[in-house]
């Protein structure tokens, strides 16, 4: 960033494509890699500053996607969750459609 705290062009661009690439489905570990920040948290920082930065709707858009990804996470493997075997879990996570550029294997 500038002195003044003031993001530069070439800064606030790289935020975007973070925020772009995390709302297509990349995981922020893939963000970090495909657009050289140092760690996923240099990433995932970059790109709350830029949402901090703009306006409301964009914000809402991003947790709206954020939460429709997590209710269909949840919807997925919630029957096996309930039967308690990790194993299904992995099956049916891995039998799901999974956004581009979001790793397919969620699990350890």
């Amino acid at each position: 960033m500038a002195g003044n705290n003031i993001p530069s062009p070439d800064e606030r661009e790289r935020a975007q494509q973070a925020l772009d690439l995390r709302l297509a489905g990349a995981t922020w570990a893939r963000v970090a890699d495909r657009l050289s920040y140092a760690d996923e948290s240099g990433a995932r920082h970059a790109a709350m500053r830029l949402l901090d930065r703009t306006d409301f709707e964009l914000v809402a858009e991003y947790r709206d996607v954020e939460g429709a990804r997590l209710e269909r996470l949840l919807v997925a493997v919630w029957p096996a969750a309930v039967r308690g075997d990790p194993r299904r879990w992995k099956a049916r996570a891995s039998s799901s459609p999974s956004a581009p550029g979001c790793s397919a294997s969620i699990w350890p």
